[in-house]
């Protein structure tokens, strides 16, 4: 690992197909597909052998620096996985069992993951999911489930658990320096309040495999060691911000019927009803909103600057425009002491 950089939110090293596609076939057998989405990784879409998709994300590591960070999420998301029938798409080891591969030509970190089960949830314009009592009791379930894994898996490899990255590093150390709770600094040290969550499992992480009505969750690269209740104000913050500030790229005005109280009970309730789920607490849970809030206005308001002239990202500045609009320019890192 080198010394520390200036990095910025947004860095976009190129990754080419043919790039790709070589290391994908030799490592595990599959063919390369259409890319699907780029951001910090590329994702593209894959095919095995037997026509099964697949997830493969590339993470270009110009520095070498995520080797470390990708190691620990693949390690916990494949072990915890077995413990979760089909609410995980879990990374898939290469030929030599090996969960990613890192390729020193092209500086290119590969991980595949099975493609998750189930529909997605959200459609654009349509906020249904907001009043739907089984979506909430279904992430709340499956917060539950996976907090109770990663405290067992805590207990069994310790060492892995305490390397993950921590909440505070995450967005290039985004909340760095955020004024927490002196109680919620205490807790950092009980493994039974603060542990390995999932970091982002917000309504376009998941899928929804109907007939069973759970989730299964993707998109780990924000794994990370945070409170529990900031892993569900992860997942509330969708409805605070439709109920605060209006649903984003809607008209504005456009009236949603959301009910952040209704909602946020329905998680509780199904969270808790988990055997094994650690004890959330409703007044830290408020705390964590607000810290959630200080991360986005933080991280938006250091996009906007950063993207400015950008047309590649014109969907990340429009959203950013619209928190900063909400949470408002000023810094707001009194209000969470």
């Amino acid at each position: 690992e080198t010394m520390p950089r200036e990095r910025k939110l947004f860095e976009s090293f190129p990754v080419a197909d043919e790039d790709v596609a070589p290391i994908v076939s030799a490592n595990w057998d599959v063919t390369l597909g259409e890319l699907v989405k780029k951001s910090q990784n590329y994702t593209y879409k894959g095919k095995t052998a037997d026509d099964k998709a697949v997830v493969v994300r590339v993470t270009p590591d110009v520095y070498n620096e995520n080797s470390t960070r990708i190691k620990n999420e693949t390690t916990v998301v494949s072990t915890v996985a077995k413990n979760m029938d089909g609410l995980i798409a879990p990374p898939i080891p290469c030929k030599t069992g090996e969960l990613f591969v890192r390729d020193e030509k092209t500086q290119l970190i590969v991980t595949l993951f099975e493609w998750a089960r189930g529909e997605t949830v959200y459609v654009h314009g349509d906020y249904g999911w907001c009043k739907d009592q089984s979506l909430g009791s279904a992430w709340g379930s499956w917060l539950g489930a996976f907090h109770a894994q990663t405290l067992q898996f805590a207990k069994d490899n310790p060492e892995v658990a305490n390397a993950v990255q921590n909440w505070d590093v995450v967005h290039d150390s985004i909340l760095k320096g955020a004024q927490v709770a002196q109680e919620d600094m205490t807790a950092v040290e009980d493994g039974s309040q603060f542990g390995v969550i999932h970091g982002d499992l917000n309504i376009s992480n998941f899928f929804r495999h109907s007939s069973t009505n759970t989730l299964c969750a993707f998109d780990w690269d924000q794994l990370q060691r945070g409170w529990w209740e900031f892993d569900i104000a992860q997942s509330l913050f969708g409805i605070v911000m439709i109920q605060e500030a209006g649903p984003f790229g809607m008209p504005k005005g456009t009236k949603v019927d959301c009910d952040i109280t209704e909602f946020t009970q329905w998680v509780l309730k199904a969270y808790r009803a988990v055997p094994g789920a650690p004890g959330v607490s409703e007044e830290r849970l408020t705390r964590m909103l607000e810290l959630r809030k200080e991360m986005y206005g933080r991280f938006c308001r250091r996009a906007l600057v950063e993207l400015e002239g950008n047309t590649e990202l014109a969907g990340m500045k429009m959203f950013c425009q619209f928190v900063v609009d909400w949470l408002g320019g000023q810094k707001t890192e009194e209000s969470n002491a």
